[in-house]
Formats: structure tokens, C-alpha cells, sequence
């Protein structure tokens, strides 16, 4: 974890990152590809600083998807990549609750 992370000093706004982390698998049924890498790579390096430097996973594949998607944040701050990660939540959750008013209407 790195120095003034979510457990160090600073962190005043952790109970919205807590809960954002909370909510996101709750939300993950209308994330699309994006927003589930954008997630990923905002989590990984508010948590645990920048992907380690070396090769990516070989291919194509998901695995190395997650990494590109950490890796595209390296040097940004952990206070910033959590505040962001928050953010696009809050985001995805006003789009569920779109899409649930949608559901709900009727068709006419």
C-alpha cells in the first residue's frame, strides 16, 4: 500500500471510496467492457501505486486488458485515482437508476 493510502493520513473522503467499492459489484450488470477496465485500473493504483514496469501479459486476452487499464494511471496520485473511481460510480448508478425508470414505465 503506498504511503498515505487508503489506510494513511489524508484520506478524509475514504468513506466514498469505501462505498463506491461496496457498490461496484452491485452495478457491474450494466457496466460496459470500459468502464469495468476504467474501474479496475482506478482501484488498482489508488490501492496499490503503479503496475509494476515490465511486460504485459501477453495477447489480447482480459488479463492483459486489466493490466493496460492500470498501467494507462501510472503516477497519478491515489487520493486522485479514488476520488475518480467514486466518481464514475456515482455515474454508473444514476444510469442503473435511468434504466430502471425506463423498465418501469409503461409502454404505451
Amino acid at each position: 500500500m503506498p504511503a498515505g493510502g487508503p489506510d494513511g493520513a489524508g484520506w478524509g473522503w475514504r468513506p466514498e471510496f469505501e462505498r463506491a467499492v461496496r457498490m461496484a459489484p452491485i452495478l457491474v450488470g450494466i457496466l460496459g467492457e470500459g468502464d469495468g477496465l476504467a474501474l479496475y485500473g482506478l482501484y488498482k493504483q489508488a490501492t496499490a501505486g503503479d503496475a509494476p514496469q515490465g511486460p504485459s501479459p501477453e495477447g489480447d486476452g482480459h488479463a492483459a486488458d486489466k493490466r493496460r487499464a492500470w498501467a494507462a494511471r501510472r503516477g497519478r496520485g491515489p487520493e486522485d485515482c479514488a476520488r475518480e473511481y467514486a466518481s464514475l460510480v456515482r455515474a454508473l448508478e444514476a444510469k442503473a437508476a435511468r434504466l430502471r425508470q425506463q423498465a418501469a414505465a409503461p409502454s404505451a
